[in-house]
């Protein structure tokens, strides 16, 4: 693993320390050893798509949708 970088003592230097910097996703990758880096589990893929599509309204066959905890989505009928 990187050492991490020797601390910023000033503002110019920490502009130019941002600039460099590589993105977040890149530090957290570089971060991690390659070994404990894994695939998300089968389903997943599924679960996150019934969770980011919810149905028009109650007449919704989508059958992902119901099957992932379709009686918390909101249907905005009213503000209680």
């Amino acid at each position: 693993s990187p050492s991490p970088p020797p601390p910023i003592t000033n503002a110019l230097q920490a502009l130019i320390s941002e600039l460099q910097a590589p993105t977040f996703e890149a530090r957290i990758r570089e971060s991690r050893a390659k070994d404990s880096i894994v695939a998300p589990p089968e389903g997943s893929e599924h679960t996150t798509a019934a969770a980011s599509k919810a149905p028009k309204d109650n007449k919704d066959k989508n059958e992902k949708v119901k099957a992932f905890d379709a009686y918390l989505i909101d249907k905005y009928d009213s503000i209680d």
